[in-house]
């Protein structure tokens, strides 16, 4: 009785009414689902960024040091590399990371990957409200699925399965 009253609340009568029903919401989850991703992947990305440029900024002093006359020899600078050796490798990491993503030089735009991070967080967050629902209401919907087609295998076997039907009819 309760998915008849869940069914006419939603305007489903009849059996097509139902598979239609089905489907568009079906087709919402899925989209609901990629949107949800994409934003995903999104926030990932400016999360990234945002930790390159933290690190980019600590590191910096260390490749600026390099840079200073006191390091113009070649034995000085050699040593100097090999102490700092992996703060310079991962800030050549870094800068090379943010080169690819069009980020050359400071200052970079944090404040504003900040802003786009917090937007896009409260909409996968919104949407994941939707989604929460939409997945409940789904799951009802192929409840019902399940049990329209035990009804339909118990009174009428020859529709579900036509070749069998027509075997047994030729066998007898």
């Amino acid at each position: 009785m309760d998915e008849c009253n869940y069914l006419k609340q939603r305007g489903v009568l009849t059996l097509s009414d139902f598979e239609n029903h089905l489907s568009s919401v079906v087709e919402k989850v899925e989209a609901s689902k990629s949107s949800m991703n994409q934003k995903q992947t999104r926030l990932k990305e400016i999360q990234q960024l945002m930790e390159d440029a933290k690190s980019y900024t600590e590191l910096k002093p260390v490749f600026d040091e390099l840079k200073k006359e006191k390091y113009r020899f070649t034995k000085a600078k050699e040593k100097y590399k090999a102490e700092h050796e992996s703060d310079l490798r991962r800030f050549y990491m870094i800068k090379r990371k943010l080169k690819e993503k069009g980020f050359e030089k400071e200052p970079f735009p944090l404040k504003a990957w900040q802003r786009e991070f917090s937007e896009l967080s409260a909409q996968r967050e919104a949407e994941y409200q939707e989604y929460k629902l939409m997945q409940k209401d789904l799951t009802i919907l192929y409840q019902i699925k399940g049990d329209v087609d035990n009804v339909m295998r118990e009174t009428h076997p020859e529709m579900l399965r036509p070749d069998k039907a027509k075997e047994t009819e030729t066998t007898l």
